[in-house]
């Protein structure tokens, strides 16, 4: 296979979070696990990030040397080994590692800096909740009330 230009390689380098417990894949854990180390030792590896895990099944994945773990958690999670780098939740609330949340923009700490996945559409922004002293009045051209917006 050809090597992608540097540039190219530049905007893809850890792109991919591997989710095959999830649909569409749906896959169960010992080929996921089987998977990610495959894709880990590939010639594209450098396009994939983390592996997805729901933090009931960290154990029984038994996470190795080198492996890069999303954890999607409902809290605070103990004992997690350095693999584990991030988190997703579905609620907005600070924990010890970077966590992705899916959360109403009002329900973001105010400070807050937040990627917003916008319905189809409407345009793409993002959104800094603005602290107690900012204006609530949206700039022009901006729908949600509190948000900064841009392209």
């Amino acid at each position: 296979m050809a090597r992608a230009a540097a540039s190219l390689r530049t905007l893809l380098a850890n792109l991919i979070d591997y989710a095959g417990l999830y649909p569409p894949a749906a896959l169960p854990l010992a080929e996921v696990l089987e998977n990610y180390e495959r894709y880990r030792a590939s010639a594209e590896s450098w396009m994939l990030n983390r592996l997805v895990l729901p933090a009931a099944n960290l154990a029984e994945a038994a996470p190795r040397p080198g492996w890069r773990i999303t954890l999607l958690v409902e809290d605070e999670p103990a004992h997690l080994p350095p693999q584990v780098e991030t988190f997703e939740m579905k609620t907005a609330r600070r924990l010890s590692r970077p966590a992705y949340c899916e959360a109403a923009l009002d329900a973001i700490p105010q400070g807050a800096f937040a990627k917003v996945r916008p319905p189809p559409g409407w345009p793409v922004f993002c959104a800094r909740r603005p602290r107690a002293a900012s204006p609530s009045k949206p700039p022009p051209g901006c729908t949600i009330p509190g948000a900064r917006c841009g392209l």
